[in-house]
Parts: C-alpha cells; structure tokens; sequence
C-alpha cells in the first residue's frame, strides 16, 4: 500500500500541474500554445502512468473511483 499512497501523490501534484497551467488560459489561448498544451498532456500521461501502477487490491478495494 505504501507505494500505492505515492502513485495516489503523483496523481494529485500532476492534477494540480495541469489545473494551474490553464487556470489564466482561455481555451483559443490554450488551443494555440503548443507549450501549454505539451504540459497538460505530459501531466495527464503521469497521472496514465500512476494509475495503472496503483495495485490490483487498491483498486478493487476503491471500485468506486476507478
């Protein structure tokens, strides 16, 4: 489990990242500005990432935020 509660920070921070890069874009800004979007996606690919390494057990005892 302990490694679980880390995989379960990364997604947080990396969720938190993402929010805080588009928080004072507009969405034609944001459409256009290739840096901003390469950080919002390379977050959601941590936030991939960790997900798929939380353990089978945390997941079946979490169904309900799968």
């Amino acid at each position: 489990m302990p490694r679980d509660e880390a995989y379960l920070l990364d997604i947080v921070l990396a969720a938190k990242r993402a929010v805080k890069y588009v928080a004072k874009v507009s969405r034609s800004d944001f459409e256009t500005n290739d840096m901003v979007q390469d950080a919002v996606a390379r977050t959601l690919e941590i936030i991939g990432e960790a997900a798929g390494s939380v353990s089978a057990e945390f997941q079946e005892a979490h169904s309900d935020i799968s």
